[in-house]
């Protein structure tokens, strides 16, 4: 974007108007505008870039197991709307009623062999 603002401020410099006419100052408020426009988008992309990074070191600390229980410990389900592997432990099952939402989008998770199970699990009725 910086680029073909940069084009248009050469572009207009180049032209032949009147620089006190108040078409050539329109002109170049305009350019200047779209000049401020286009060094704040490569910042918000900048800082997209980072989000990114942030959200992939995020997810690939949700998909490993942090309980230290072992794998029989944690249950890994699928989500149907959206794909993503949620890891989820005994605890995160128990205390969500069976009804655990996915990581990424937020919906329901269909828990069909529930491991968390006690003696008193309601999940399995």
């Amino acid at each position: 974007m910086q680029e073909k603002a940069a084009f248009l401020e050469g572009f207009i410099k180049g032209l032949s108007m009147d620089k006190n006419s108040d078409y050539s100052k329109a002109i170049k408020e305009i350019v200047n505008c779209i000049s401020e426009i286009a060094d704040e988008i490569d910042d918000l992309n900048e800082r997209v870039d980072i989000l990114e990074e942030e959200m992939c070191d995020i997810n690939d600390m949700l998909d490993e197991c942090s309980c230290n229980c072992g794998d029989d410990c944690c249950y890994t389900v699928k989500c149907e709307k959206c794909g993503t592997e949620n890891n989820l432990t005994h605890e995160h099952i128990k205390n969500c009623d069976c009804n655990c939402k996915c990581q990424n989008c937020g919906c329901d998770l269909k828990i069909d062999d529930c491991k968390c199970c006690d003696e008193d699990c309601e999940c399995e009725d």
